[in-house]
């Protein structure tokens, strides 16, 4: 079987089309919000309140790009278009487990380079 025709994790492709837009509209908000407090002259602690909105555009952003909703992932659950369902195969919810696990660690741990980036351009 292709590779490409079935899908890997636990979103149908309408989730993951909604996901990745949400994740892109999240990621321009911060963006904004960042050139924003940067040329108001907001404190570097108000500036690392930029983490969250990073995170769940990162969060958002894999869950078009790589088909995995981390928390539905790490409750062994499964995202259609009728609605959220359990995994029942058990190989299948260890790994949604590891990627979902995965996916949270890599958006923190981008959302928080960006973060310091930001926070730190003064």
């Amino acid at each position: 079987m292709d590779a490409w025709a079935k899908p890997s994790g636990n979103l149908s492709p309408a989730c993951r089309a909604k996901g990745l837009r949400h994740g892109v509209y999240i990621l321009g908000f911060a963006l904004a919000a960042a050139v924003t407090m940067r040329e108001l002259g907001a404190p570097p602690l108000w500036r690392a309140l930029l983490f969250l909105p990073f995170f769940m555009a990162l969060v958002g952003m894999a869950r078009g790009l790589i088909g995995i909703c981390a928390f539905l992932a790490l409750k062994g659950q499964r995202e259609t278009d009728d609605g959220v369902e359990p995994v029942a195969a058990r190989e299948e919810r260890a790994r949604l487990a590891i990627t979902g696990r995965n996916a949270l660690l890599w958006s923190s741990l981008i959302a928080l380079a960006l973060t310091a980036a930001f926070v730190s351009v003064g």
